[in-house]
C-alpha cells in the first residue's frame, strides 16, 4: 500500500472546491498498483487507529472523485481521492489535526 510520494503538511486549499484556506497534504501512487488503494488505505488507517472514523459513500466498481470525511476528537478532516489518477488529498482548517494524520499516514503507508 505504499505511495510514491507523501507531501509535508502546508497551507492549502481544499482540491473539491471552496475559498476557505486551511491544511492538507498530497500523496500519490504511481498508477500501476491497485486502482482502489485509497478506500482500503483510509479504512485500514481507520482500522488501527481507532480515534479516526471515516465516512465514505458507498462503495462503487468505477469510482472516482471521491469525497469524504474522516473525524477525530470533534475535528473534520476532509478527504478528495481520483482513483484515475492515483491522487488523494486531506485537508482540515486544523493545522494540529493534520500534522497528527500526517504522522499516523506516513507510518502505515511506508
Amino acid at each position: 500500500m505504499g505511495y510514491d510520494r507523501i507531501e509535508e503538511v502546508s497551507e492549502q486549499y481544499p482540491h473539491f472546491g471552496g475559498y476557505l484556506a486551511g491544511w492538507g497534504f498530497v500523496m500519490n501512487g504511481d498508477m500501476t498498483e491497485n486502482i482502489d488503494r485509497h478506500r482500503g488505505f483510509l479504512e485500514l488507517l481507520c482500522k488501527v487507529y481507532p480515534e479516526y472514523e471515516l465516512t465514505l459513500p458507498e462503495y462503487d466498481n468505477d469510482e472516482d472523485y471521491v469525497e469524504g470525511n474522516i473525524e477525530c476528537t470533534g475535528v473534520s478532516i476532509r478527504v478528495y481521492y481520483e482513483n484515475i489518477i492515483d491522487y488523494i488529498q486531506l485537508w482540515s482548517a486544523n493545522f494540529q489535526a493534520m500534522q497528527s494524520l500526517h504522522a499516523a499516514v506516513v507510518r502505515l503507508a511506508v
